[in-house]
C-alpha cells in the first residue's frame, strides 16, 4: 500500500512538475516550519547550498499539507524542492513499509538522476530509506527483489 504518494509529472524539458503530498501531521504546522523542513534547509545549509526562494516555498506548503506545481528551469533544484522533506519523513516514520513515495519520471535518465540525488541524501544524512528504480530497462533479477520486498521509495 502506497502511504504517502508523491508523482511528479515533467515535460520534455522538465521545467513542470507536480507534486501530491501530505504532511506528517494535519495539525497547525503554519506558524513554524515543519522540523522535517528544518532539517531540509540544514541538509543544504550543510553542503554550502543556499535554498532558492521557490524551495523554500515548495517545502513550507508541503509541511501545510498543500499540492501544488513546482515550475522552476532545468538545474535549478525542483528534485530537492520536492524530496528533502519526504526522505526525512519516510526515515522518521520507519523504513520498510513498503512504498511510501511514488516518484513518475517521462524518460529513464531522469529517474536515474533522481536516483542519484536521492541517495546522495539519503547516504550523507544517514537515513534508513530504500530507493528502488522500475523502468522499461530494470533486469529480471531486480524485478524479483522488488516483488519479495518493495523499496521505500520507487522511481519509475
Amino acid at each position: 500500500m502506497i502511504r504517502d504518494l508523491w508523482a511528479t509529472f515533467g515535460i520534455a524539458s522538465g521545467l513542470l512538475m507536480h507534486s501530491f503530498a501530505r504532511p506528517m501531521n494535519s495539525g497547525n504546522c503554519c506558524t513554524q516550519l515543519d522540523p522535517l523542513v528544518d532539517l531540509a534547509l540544514s541538509w543544504m545549509k550543510g553542503r554550502g547550498w543556499t535554498p532558492d526562494p521557490f524551495q523554500l516555498k515548495a517545502w513550507k506548503a508541503w509541511a501545510a499539507g498543500a499540492k501544488g506545481i513546482v515550475n522552476a528551469p532545468t538545474g535549478s533544484g525542483k528534485t530537492y524542492s520536492l524530496l528533502l522533506p519526504a526522505l526525512f519523513r519516510i526515515h522518521a516514520q520507519g523504513s520498510g513499509q513498503g512504498v511510501r513515495m511514488l516518484w513518475i519520471t517521462p524518460i529513464r535518465a531522469l529517474a536515474q538522476e533522481i536516483s542519484v540525488a536521492a541517495n546522495r541524501v539519503i547516504e550523507s544524512a544517514g537515513l534508513a530509506v530504500e530507493v528502488g528504480i522500475r523502468t522499461g530497462a530494470t533486469t529480471e533479477q531486480d524485478r524479483a527483489r522488488q516483488v519479495r520486498g518493495l523499496p521505500d521509495v520507487l522511481i519509475t
